[in-house]
């Protein structure tokens, strides 16, 4: 038996305004595994080549274990940036989402609503944070017990902006949106649309 289900709602109610993925700082932990992972690789596999003398047996272990090492490292690797581009925020006139996925073991979906938002604050610490403009924003709502944080966002003063201007309804005075998706850029307009 087949469900049908309408949903009502006005025209461009989840108009994505932004949607953008993490800081890519986030990304440099896994290409220095990833470098690692090669460096080990190449360090037992000539290893097994010196032991080749000694013992077959021992060195076509370690070949194995090399290989097998080689290949959770490149495995991490990839899940790692897929889940990075799947991964991703979206700011709707109404909704700040957070799509946040990781292959096979995670799939949530976060929703705060803007008009909900009591108090929303940045923590941007170490002169990397600074340097490269990412942070944390914490986001106070009257319903959770304890703030929703938002790490690793790209901008964001941009960020606090645009939620504070959304929530005041001042988006036109002090918001230019064409200048946001220049920052921010504009993807997965077609998912909401559909909602």
């Amino acid at each position: 038996m087949k469900t049908k289900f309408t949903i009502l709602r006005e025209k461009n109610h989840h108009e994505v305004l932004v949607s953008f993925q993490d800081h890519w700082v986030v990304l440099l932990r896994p290409f220095f595994e990833y470098g690692l992972g090669w460096f080990i690789y190449f360090f037992l596999f000539l290893s097994a080549y010196i032991f080749l003398d000694v013992s077959t047996m021992v060195s076509g272990i370690i070949i194995l274990f090399s290989t097998l090492l080689l290949f959770l490292f490149n495995h991490r690797f990839f899940t790692t940036l897929i889940d990075w581009e799947i991964s991703t925020w979206v700011i709707t006139k109404d909704l700040v989402i957070n799509f946040e996925s990781r292959l096979y073991t995670r799939n949530d979906v976060i929703f705060i609503s803007i008009h909900e938002v009591h108090e929303i604050e940045k923590k941007v610490r170490g002169f990397w944070s600074n340097f490269l403009d990412y942070g944390d924003v914490h986001v106070n709502v009257p319903a959770a017990p304890y703030p929703i944080v938002c790490s690793d966002i790209p901008h964001p003063d941009i960020f606090i902006n645009l939620v504070e201007a959304l929530r005041d309804n001042r988006l036109q005075e002090d918001i230019d949106i064409q200048a946001l998706t220049k920052v921010y850029g504009n993807r997965l307009q077609f998912l909401l649309s559909r909602v």
